[in-house]
């Protein structure tokens, strides 16, 4: 058998035959006297478990929960608390908020003046890498 193939190249379309050789045959059928294959072997039976008189009883990994506490009766008042409250705070007297007060502004100014130093200092250092450029 013989089979027409075509290719484009360089001024138009060539063609050429090729050959082609003929299907196999098909596989016949097995024979009827062959026998079938053999059943699978069935899995061996389970092995039988020993006597329970022979295996000791397994330590409790994991002790029982206790047993729930009933819930008290309302008419029964719970018992006095063991630690006392804190005593109440003592205020203090308004001379000695005025002094604490103080004390904060003087360290707001500080540190205010700090950043004034460290923005004079960024300041400088801008004006030189500018006249680097």
């Amino acid at each position: 058998m013989y089979r027409l193939c075509s290719y484009w190249k360089e001024g138009g379309r060539s063609s050429y035959w090729i050959s082609i050789p003929p299907r196999p045959a098909p596989i016949p059928p097995l024979p009827a006297s062959i026998p079938p294959p053999p059943a699978p072997i069935p899995p061996p039976p389970a092995p039988i478990p020993p006597p329970p008189a022979l295996i000791p009883p397994l330590p409790a990994l994991i002790p029982p929960l206790p047993a729930p506490i009933p819930p008290r009766p309302a008419s029964i008042q719970p018992p006095p608390a063991l630690i006392p409250p804190p005593p109440a705070p003592i205020p203090l007297p308004p001379a000695l908020i005025f002094l604490f007060h103080l004390d904060q502004l003087r360290f707001d100014f500080h540190q205010l003046r700090f950043h004034l130093y460290q923005l004079r200092f960024h300041l400088h250092q801008l004006r030189f890498n500018l006249r680097q450029l």
